[in-house]
């Protein structure tokens, strides 16, 4: 699945009902075979390439949270 699919994906989610978000984020990025996946979902939201080390679960999470929540003024 593609880091920006999953990204809007997960934003419906989100959006919709936070327990879904928070069932489909660990079904969608846990596990090593994801590994890759968490890093591309990291690089979109923050603009850099993270060290894999820095994409577990958890942080993956509460980025997309905070991009999620954030607001803008433009």
């Amino acid at each position: 699945m593609e880091a920006l699919t999953l990204i809007n994906q997960l934003k419906e989610y989100y959006n919709s009902d936070r327990f879904h978000f928070d069932m489909n984020i660990s079904m969608f990025l846990s596990g090593p075979h994801n590994k890759g996946l968490r890093v591309e979902v990291m690089q979109a939201i923050t603009g850099q390439k993270l060290p894999a080390t820095k994409c577990g679960l958890h942080a993956v999470s509460d980025a997309l949270k905070n991009s999620f929540e954030q607001l803008t003024m433009f």
